[in-house]
């Protein structure tokens, strides 16, 4: 959290590799102080329900955002951004 000075609510977990693994979900600790474990035990994994196609339109982002308050912009086989 402290190389969090931005303040991002939600943070991508990529491997050592360059891999997409999953979020996690930061704002949480904005408040609080976190605990002093590795991001692998709070992050959650990735899956369809964390990504939006890049040719979505912003209402199909607005009608689910209540549920889903982030999501990972994918253009092709890439992530090309962050909507939130």
């Amino acid at each position: 959290m402290e190389q969090n000075s931005e303040r991002y609510s939600f943070i991508p977990v990529v491997s050592e590799t360059g891999r997409y693994l999953g979020l996690f979900d930061a704002s949480r600790w904005f408040d609080e102080k976190a605990p002093c474990h590795a991001v692998a035990k709070e992050y959650e994994p990735l899956s369809e329900d964390h990504v939006i196609g890049s040719d979505a339109s912003i209402f199909d982002f607005v009608v689910s955002a209540d549920d889903r308050p982030m999501r990972l912009v994918v253009s092709g086989s890439e992530i090309a951004g962050v909507i939130s």
